[in-house]
């Protein structure tokens, strides 16, 4: 590993460390002094104070956040530390799931007239926060990082007092439903977790770790910066570059915190981010801003020399520059960091920059590691093009918070599918149900788990949109493969036929892309498993396609045929055809198709086995056109 790599990386576990000042006390941060028009910033890493808040009837205003902080009276503090899961801290049988976080923040009179904002690096369900004992807002997700403007409730020159109330994942059961209902076969409960009892309630939460965390997980499982910026600033940015037009857009959000409208300008540079100079500056765009308002601007020009990223060792990147002025004075300067990069489909083609990029390897890394300068090197002497970005891999030990892996990947040249928490193995949602309407069956949507499953995509969409490593979004694991069509048994006595059932769970979740296309329309959205849903998805994504080794090696080279699970979802050649999960790579029956009984002379012989199975197979795909496939486990 390069000097170079070892500082960026050093640089990113030591993010804490560099930008906040120690603690004083416990549960109480001292904030940097304003330095000029440049912004501070101080993650609340260490000792707060927590209070249970336990609830005593938890199916009343189940999905309704915390509005007013309880009598001091009735709350104990202990010092918790943050980040960490409640999880861990107390167990799965403590049952505190309602709770109350508080520390104390001296903000230095230097900042008065600023604004600030909370950075939520992901937390864990429903969150309230107060700021000196007033309300400054709510909010609801799982682990997808956000911010929150508190800046007409912050007093520069004291100690602030910071309380935040969390709702955990245990509010985020379908209080109307206990289960399946009277027109559903079946026996037993619906387990929303592995490893512990489900109340025998269905969720509506997303739950699963194949996307930023794990859902047993809550309280402030991330850091919680803390930001001062302009009193007008850049409260969000979305690059969007495009290779094939030689052209950047940009759009910029900014927040006027005073209370008098604003007239304001916004001027973007782009900066080499190796070297720091000036590549490309924009025209300076004017936008007018209502008091205690956002509005959001376009930037935009073409940019026909500009370095494309692209997954190697060290790839170009740049930071966009974007500072507000008001009448020519500067008022606050944001940078973001990002890629000129463009995905697009032709045909059976996935093409990154406009060539066709074929995306391979193996689901996880298959050795250990022991920091994490090591993991992009691993991953490229196993020869993987294409990773899905989860929480449980091999560089969450080093890094827990998927924002932080995401710029790894990003600096690191890695590209990927950054994966949601809608997890269908567990089969924890009731998705859709019977009802007799008119003496007719008719499917129904269960829609409170459908609205938090499109509130969940957009806010990821929103959250990553920037990164140049994430290629494309998977809405979901295997939760129409799985959860939807493994549930039909449970009508089937109704005759509702199974085309319309599986229809209207398709539609329903091609309805999540949709609501993540508003905030991030350049990538393609997958699921992981049910294909493209009947033609309404731009990929063709599988899994488990292979069906029985009896077919090979000739189906390899035709895909004629697939198996029963994914035969609903056949591979028309009219659009890319990607394989999130494939085979298992350790099964040994296949290699005594592909060497017969010499598989069973030793381990080094079932080994080359199982390899040339895999050769055959993957050969057949490239053979075919095959976009893209991952290798499940080791050989």
């Amino acid at each position: 590993m390069t000097t170079a790599t070892r500082r960026r990386t050093l640089a990113i576990l030591v993010l804490a460390v560099l930008s906040s000042v120690s603690l004083a006390a416990a549960g109480t941060f001292q904030f940097p002094a304003a330095t000029g028009i440049e912004r501070a910033a101080l993650r609340l890493d260490g000792q707060w104070e927590l209070a249970r808040y336990d609830d005593p009837d938890p199916d009343k205003d189940t999905y309704e956040p915390v509005n007013a902080l309880p009598p001091s009276a009735e709350l104990t503090w202990e010092s918790v530390p943050v980040p960490k899961s409640l999880h861990d801290f107390f167990g799965a049988g403590a049952l505190c799931h309602r709770v109350l976080y508080r520390a104390g923040i001296d903000i230095p009179a230097s900042h008065q007239g600023r604004g600030f904002k909370l950075h939520f690096s992901g937390s864990s369900w429903i969150l309230s926060v107060f700021v000196n004992g007033t309300l400054a807002g709510t909010h609801r997700g799982m682990l997808i990082p956000w911010d929150m403007d508190i800046s007409r409730l912050v007093q520069p020159g004291r100690t602030n007092e910071l309380v935040i109330a969390v709702k955990s994942p245990w509010y985020g059961f379908d209080t109307r439903r206990t289960g399946v209902n009277e027109n559903e076969k079946g026996t037993g409960s619906l387990k929303p977790y592995w490893k512990r009892a489900s109340l025998g309630r269905p969720l509506i939460v997303p739950y699963g770790s194949k996307g930023d965390g794990n859902g047993n997980d809550y309280g402030l499982v991330n850091s919680v910066t803390l930001i001062s910026a302009g009193a007008a600033y850049t409260e969000d940015v979305f690059v969007k570059p495009s290779v094939g037009k030689k052209r950047i857009e940009t759009e910029i959000t900014v927040r006027n915190t005073t209370g008098r409208p604003r007239e304001l300008q916004v001027r973007c540079e782009a900066l080499d981010d190796a070297t720091g100079a000036v590549e490309k500056e924009f025209p300076a765009a004017a936008l007018s801003i209502p008091a205690g308002e956002s509005k959001v601007v376009v930037v935009a020009g073409d940019w026909a020399d500009a370095k494309l990223w692209w997954p190697v060792p060290k790839p170009a990147l740049y930071r966009l520059r974007t500072t507000v002025l008001d009448a020519g004075e500067r008022v606050d300067m944001h940078e973001q960091l990002f890629g000129f990069r463009e995905v697009t489909i032709d045909g059976t083609s996935f093409k990154l920059n406009g060539l066709r990029w074929n995306m391979w390897g193996w689901w996880g890394l298959q050795k250990f590691i022991e920091e994490p300068g090591q993991y992009a090197d691993q991953l490229r002497a196993e020869k993987t093009r294409f990773n899905r970005f989860f929480s449980g891999g091999a560089l969450a030990r080093f890094l827990p918070a998927q924002e932080d892996r995401l710029e790894y990947f990003d600096r690191h040249g890695i590209a990927g599918c950054e994966a949601s928490m809608i997890e269908g193995m567990g089969v924890a949602y009731v998705l859709s149900y019977v009802e007799k309407v008119d003496g007719k069956w008719v499917v129904k949507l269960n829609e409170p788990v459908w609205d938090e499953f499109r509130l969940h995509m957009a806010q990821i969409a929103r959250a990553y949109r920037n990164h140049p490593s994430v290629l494309m979004y998977s809405l979901e694991n295997e939760t129409v493969y799985i959860n939807v069509q493994n549930f039909y048994g449970r009508i089937a006595h109704t005759r509702v036929p199974f085309d319309d059932y599986m229809r209207i769970n398709e539609e329903a979740m091609a309805s999540v892309a949709k609501a993540a296309q508003k905030f991030d329309g350049t990538k393609p959205y997958v699921v992981s498993g049910a294909g493209d849903l009947g033609g309404l998805l731009p990929m063709n994504t599988p899994h488990y396609p292979m069906g029985s080794a009896e077919w090979y090696p000739e189906n390899a080279y035709t895909i004629a045929r697939v198996s029963d699970h994914v035969s609903r979802w056949p591979w028309k050649r009219d659009k890319p055809w990607y394989v999130p999960e494939s085979t298992f790579a350790g099964e040994l029956g296949l290699a005594t198709y592909a060497i017969g009984d010499d598989a069973y002379r030793g381990q080094e012989a079932a080994l080359y086995g199982k390899a040339a199975f895999q050769r055959m197979l993957f050969g057949g795909y490239r053979w075919t056109g095959v976009a893209g496939w991952s290798c499940c486990g080791n050989l």
